[in-house]
């Protein structure tokens, strides 16, 4: 069997990243997810979790609002390749989602590098 050495997750605090890839993945309970791997230049690393369907107030709008540096239109159309390769500046926040369990970071926002729009 092989294994390989996986890279640290980025603890709380901020961080610039580089949105190096969006990933989907099946889930039984959610449905299709969207996996937002972010990389540090250090190597360290945060995966966002969101949906795939792109709805005021959903995960998935909030994030790309937030990496957009802008509000979405209703039916406007998102190529989420314009995201990828850019830099970003997240905070992350622990969450501690079961009683007894360790703390997870999550993002609690995001902002283009150089706070121009993405369109």
């Amino acid at each position: 069997m092989k294994i390989s050495v996986q890279p640290p997750t980025l603890p709380k605090g901020t961080h610039r990243v580089r949105l190096d890839r969006i990933d989907s993945e099946s889930d039984r309970q959610f449905g299709t997810r969207l996996l937002w791997r972010f990389v540090a230049p250090d190597g360290g690393e945060f995966i966002r979790r969101t949906g795939d369907n792109c709805k005021p107030g959903s995960a998935l709008a909030t994030l790309i609002e937030g990496m957009a540096d802008r509000a979405l239109s209703v039916n406007e159309e998102i190529d989420t390749d314009d995201y990828v390769g850019r830099d970003y500046m997240i905070t992350l926040d622990e969450k501690q989602f079961e009683e007894g369990g360790d703390a997870k970071a999550v993002l609690s926002s995001i902002k283009p590098v150089d706070s121009k729009e993405v369109s």
